[in-house]
């Protein structure tokens, strides 16, 4: 770890700019391009020239700060087109820049010239440059008060520095954050926790080996673990042959390089144990890992600190060699006039760092570090640089008071509302009546929206790996674990039987999930259907529901991982065999326009329906039905489609094909009613009479 230490004395050298940046940005004189823009203040700003991909790469490989940063806003991004060859690169990928003013700031904003994407970096006059490298920002319209930056000239992203702000947001967390306190185990997180750590010891010669979490009748403080797994997690795993050895001592020799780095960093922070789910769940015991798993919740949320290695498709640990310029904002200098010695500093960065860097890190496209994230009170993300993520705070070596500034307006903060609201909604039985509180609807909303586009090694696992979170959500909100059924809430069955793909499109990727998937989760889940997720109706408040839960098939599984396989429920099933063969016709595009005739043979009036099917069917299907479930606010029916699966003693089995919905007032007009009280007394002339089923 010594490398840890070290400052490389050959660093590059911060706010050097190449020679067409430097004409750009003389630091000696007024800004032509701002001279151009005072003559016409135009309001589209004004160009300050072209650049390439090639271009940048070239003065980036000669250390121009200026340039590194444009390179790195666009490269990651995908924004090229045609990267075969450098000939391909040259003609293909070539951008214009552009200054827009923005309320105090300035908008460098490179737009592509053949596919018109555009990528923004900020300009922000800085007030204040310390001598070791601090700058602190001038407030400006979107970043609401003085930011202090830093540039770092360090070409490791650990290093004593580094290791001393861990600490300090550790220390002003733990401190100062009443909404990162949250639930612990000591407040019945779990209920007899039995999970193992890994004792570290006090120093560097310290007998390495296993203990059971709670043996000493106290909480144990400790450090938890993201990352990705390799060919050598295996190596080193806990398993029955070797378990009574790991309890004894545990060799590191062998391990990865993530968990020496993990031990590292928990010895500076003076952390005494850690946890790492190979280490401490015995990998070849279903029993232990199914008990592991249905308490990461209370591993993840009692850890003082999680450390996720974010960058593990490209090194191997924690720690990784950087190129300081690619994190560090560039400081650019400007004079009024040749003969002013008034001098204005500014600082150019890239505004949407974090979420380019931290959530869209392939780290967290996999489903157990989706829940790890979500779970922990307090995240370090290793990556170029360090970024630290609480439920109070984000912050990176950059802005190490924090990303006051939104990332992007157009930036969806998921992950910190779903943490602020597990972390701050308290269980209130006063809080609204059945069906149940609108907030858990909305919040396990935006939780299956971004989960389901997550991905998994083993596709059985994708409510296995989502039990943490369902288990927390249970206790916040009152919420009997009997009420959770394979993914869903009972409470707001109708509005969560209506979810839907986001993609219409289905690909052979989605094909050969969907054979696993199905033969795991029943029809009427989300987790039955590959891809991202997402609700029909989000909102409760005034819904009127058509369908009731008479009862289910649950099972005494007390660790949410998996439900009932059929629900039995009472509603109008209308027959739809019409449209059929219509919609087996579509074999990748999931969405369909059909029109529908009502069910009383004595009012044949016929009415367009919208279908979003959950994968391609077949036209061998037989008996279709439309199962109309749910009016919310507004004037759409929606509802399931569903076909006969077979019939059992005297119950009909039906499975789950999609969703329909319909609009209401198109109805009302083939009845010649104009009001919700007489369609709601129509809807046996419409979708047919009651009937009780099974659906499976």
């Amino acid at each position: 770890m010594q490398e840890f230490r070290r400052i490389r004395s050959n660093v590059p050298q911060l706010n050097h700019l190449c020679d067409i940046c430097s004409s750009r940005f003389p630091s000696k004189g007024p800004w032509p391009w701002l001279l151009d823009f005072l003559c016409t203040k135009d309001i589209d700003g004004v160009s300050i020239g072209y650049t390439s991909i090639l271009q940048l790469q070239q003065s980036a490989g000669k250390m121009c700060h200026f340039c590194t940063l444009l390179l790195e806003a666009i490269l990651p991004e995908r924004m090229m087109i045609g990267l075969a060859n450098d000939a391909e690169l040259a003609a293909n990928n070539c951008f214009q820049l552009q200054m827009l003013p923005d309320s105090g700031k300035w908008i460098l904003r490179m737009r592509h010239l053949l596919n018109n994407k555009v990528k923004d970096l900020l300009l922000v006059r800085s007030l204040i440059k310390a001598d070791s490298g601090s700058w602190t920002l001038q407030p400006a319209i979107g970043i609401p008060m003085s930011l202090s930056i830093i540039q770092t000239q360090s070409t490791y992203n650990i290093h004593p520095l580094v290791v001393q702000k861990i600490k300090e947001w550790l220390r002003n967390c733990l401190s100062q954050h009443t909404g990162c306190q949250g639930l612990h185990w000591v407040d019945n997180v779990v209920e007899n926790p039995t999970f193992r750590l890994i004792d570290i010891g006090v120093g560097a010669d310290s007998n390495i080996h296993l203990v059971d979490a709670h043996s000493t009748g106290e909480a144990l403080k400790y450090i938890t673990l993201s990352y990705r797994w390799t060919s050598e997690t295996g190596k080193t795993s806990l398993k029955r042959s070797n378990k009574n050895g790991f309890y004894k001592s545990i060799t590191i020799l062998e391990w990865p390089e993530i968990y020496t780095d993990a031990l590292y960093i928990a010895r500076q922070l003076e952390v005494r144990y850690i946890w790492v789910d190979s280490l401490c769940i015995v990998q070849d015991d279903e029993k232990d890992w199914e008990r592991q798993a249905a308490q990461m919740d209370a591993i993840y949320m009692n850890g003082v600190l999680n450390l996720a290695g974010i960058e593990g498709h490209r090194c191997a640990g924690l720690s990784m060699t950087r190129n300081p310029l690619r994190v560090s904002p560039c400081s650019l200098t400007s004079h009024y006039s040749p003969s002013d010695n008034t001098e204005e500093n500014w600082l150019c960065f890239r505004p949407d760092d974090f979420e380019k860097s931290v959530n869209k890190s392939p780290l967290y496209e996999r489903g157990w570090t989706f829940q790890e994230r979500v779970l922990s009170k307090r995240t370090v993300h290793f990556g170029d640089q360090l970024f630290w993520e609480c439920s109070c705070l984000r912050a990176s070596e950059a802005f190490p008071l924090g990303i006051d500034h939104p990332d992007h307006c157009a930036a969806d903060d998921a992950i910190l509302r779903i943490k602020k609201e597990l972390r701050s909604h308290q269980s209130s039985s006063q809080e609204e009546p059945f069906p149940g509180s609108s907030k858990l609807h909305l919040l396990w909303s935006t939780v299956i929206r971004n989960y389901s586009d997550t991905k998994l090694t083993k596709s059985s696992d994708r409510l296995v790996a989502l039990v943490g979170i369902a288990n927390i959500i249970s206790r916040s909100y009152g919420v009997n674990k009997s009420d959770y059924a394979a993914g869903l809430w009972k409470p707001h069955l109708a509005h969560q039987l209506l979810w839907a793909r986001k993609q219409a499109q289905y690909t052979d990727e989605d094909t050969k999930m969907s054979s696993c998937l199905v033969n795991h989760f029943p029809s009427w889940s989300w987790a039955s259907c590959p891809g991202q997720m997402r609700f029909m109706s989000i909102y409760t408040m005034f819904s009127r529901s058509f369908i009731k839960l008479e009862y289910d098939n649950a099972s005494n599984d007390h660790d949410m991982s998996s439900g009932p396989t059929n629900l039995v429920i009472s509603g109008r099933l209308m027959p739809c065999e019409e449209v059929r063969d219509q919609i087996a016709s579509a074999l990748s595009c999931l969405q369909q326009s059909v029109t529908v005739t009502t069910a009383d043979a004595n009012f044949k009036k016929a009415f367009k329906v919208d279908i979003e099917l959950d994968r391609p069917i077949s036209s061998a299907l037989s008996r279709l039905q439309l199962l109309p479930v749910l009016r919310p606010v507004g004037s759409t029916i929606f509802g399931l489609v569903l076909c006969f699966k077979e019939l059992s003693g005297s119950n009909d089995i039906y499975k789950r094909l999609g969703v329909f919905y319909c609009d209401v007032n198109a109805l009302e007009n083939h009845l010649g009613r104009c009001s919700d009280v007489e369609l709601s007394g129509d809807l046996e002339t419409i979708f047919g009479t009651k009937s009780t089923f099974h659906l499976a």
